[in-house]
């Protein structure tokens, strides 16, 4: 009986597509840096199919799986397309760790780890642990303009506090609490001093009545190639 069933559905949308209402149009709006040939094939539609013969809802999860979608809808619009409107994720930094690099988005889900060239003007973030935080610290970075054009990594430490890398090879260590203090006073300290360009090696702000300056060292000098990632002593 069930088969019975099944064959007369069939029948049912074979007339319809003969009538006019087969897919001749499968449009998409909103796709930027989604794959094509992965999209084709979480759509599944071909020309020629009946418009009225597959399941809009299945189509969208299989499209929402997709990790650049944020969102999709699909719609059939009578009588031969079906309209799919797709809202990306919003690409945020490169994430290293354990030498892979990773493209993240706003809320720290992984993007994608190849053809990632287009993205190496995005910040760089590092460690266990750095997705989950990456806007938070970056979004205080961009507010401090002193660190803001000099940034060259952020580095998750233990998971709980970060470290500010900067072009000039000067790292920050910064608290685990009241960060946008901490990088207040280097603002503040940049403003009337030019902290940033005193040849510093390392400003360590984790004690909150304290500034801690380290100058180089000719062991520096000689070691500067210094990893990324790391934990405290």
């Amino acid at each position: 009986m069930e088969r019975t069933s099944g064959r007369i559905e069939q029948t049912v949308l074979d007339r319809t597509a003969q009538n006019g209402f087969a897919i001749r149009n499968i449009l998409v709006e909103g796709r930027e840096n989604i794959d094509a040939q992965d999209l084709k094939a979480a759509i599944g539609l071909s020309w020629g199919d009946p418009v009225f013969g597959f399941d809009a809802d299945a189509v969208r999860a299989r499209i929402e799986a997709l990790s650049w979608v944020r969102s999709a809808r699909v719609e059939r619009r009578l009588p031969d397309t079906v309209f799919v409107k797709i809202t990306e994720r919003t690409p945020l930094a490169l994430w290293q760790n354990d030498g892979v690099l990773s493209l993240i988005d706003t809320g720290g889900k992984v993007l994608s780890q190849e053809n990632l060239e287009r993205f190496q003007t995005l910040p760089l973030v590092v460690g266990s642990g750095a997705p989950e935080g990456a806007r938070a610290i970056l979004d205080l970075i961009e507010s401090t303009p002193p660190l803001r054009n000099r940034l060259a990594a952020v580095i998750r430490v233990g998971e709980r506090r970060w470290d500010v890398k900067l072009t000039n090879g000067l790292v920050i260590k910064l608290p685990e609490q009241n960060v946008d203090l901490a990088l207040r006073r280097i603002a503040d300290s940049q403003s009337r001093e030019g902290l940033l360009d005193r040849g510093l090696v390392a400003i360590d702000l984790r004690e909150k009545d304290r500034m801690i300056l380290r100058t180089a060292t000719p062991e520096d000098t000689e070691n500067s190639a210094a990893t990324l990632a790391r934990k405290d002593p």
